[in-house]
């Protein structure tokens, strides 16, 4: 859990940039990805995740985000 929580606050400039800038959003999700591969290889040689671990953890909450982005989204759109 406290790899996602870590992961997270980099996700929010590529789904509010990607349509208007597409080098601050592709930054944003680079600086993202280092990040939590980066957290995720330190918790690898601590012996606490398997480097499958750290790979789902990075496409869930890649995935969640985009979920929430678009769920959010849309409820500003009709509002």
């Amino acid at each position: 859990m406290k790899k996602i929580a870590l992961f997270s606050p980099d996700m929010p400039p590529w789904f509010i940039f990607r349509e208007r800038s597409g080098t601050v959003a592709l930054f944003s999700l680079n600086l993202g990805l280092c990040f939590g591969l980066l957290v995720g290889a330190v918790r690898i040689l601590q012996g606490a995740h398997f480097l499958s671990d750290v790979v789902w953890a990075e496409g869930l909450v890649y995935i969640l985000a985009e979920i929430l982005f678009w769920y959010c989204l849309s409820r500003y759109r009709e509002s």
